[in-house]
């Protein structure tokens, strides 16, 4: 048990992975310290999206997701004509809707990533509630990094 607490203690852990938009299973999580892109990464989403996801029931009540480094500071990240560009590239188009006539949030977003904003997305699934209707995340909220077991 001492060993267990430790582990923690040091910012490790394993958590399960639910969702078909990362490849569930058990994931052994690591504190990070260098965040590059395709990293996966544990987060808390921002605060007022984290209210429509945990109402939705759409994360586990931990509030935590899952997801991609797409963006890393100094690239630019745009949501414009229903597509998330980064650098100019279309990378993921955009959603407005999770169900007939239900909107998802939407936030607007064209800026160059500042030294501690991140853009986490997965593409594996088309429709993933990530950073395109969120926005980026700051580097505060990222508890860890993930490695499938």
């Amino acid at each position: 048990a001492l060993v267990v607490l430790f582990i923690e203690h040091a910012g490790f852990g394993i958590t399960y992975q639910v969702t078909s938009s990362m490849q569930k299973g058990f994931y052994w999580l690591e504190p990070i310290n260098n965040i590059k892109r395709d990293d996966t990464v544990v987060f808390y989403p921002p605060h007022n999206i984290s209210k429509f996801l945990l109402k939705k029931h759409w994360i586990p009540d931990d509030g935590l997701l899952m997801k991609k480094v797409f963006a890393i500071p100094g690239d630019y990240v745009c949501k414009k004509n229903n597509y998330i560009w980064i650098n100019q590239k279309k990378v993921a188009k955009v959603y407005r809707y999770y169900d007939s006539k239900k909107l998802l949030p939407s936030e607007k977003f064209c800026l160059v990533l500042s030294k501690n904003q991140y853009l986490l997305m997965s593409t594996k699934v088309k429709r993933s509630f990530d950073g395109r209707y969120f926005g980026p995340v700051d580097r505060s909220e990222i508890i860890g990094k993930g490695d499938k077991i």
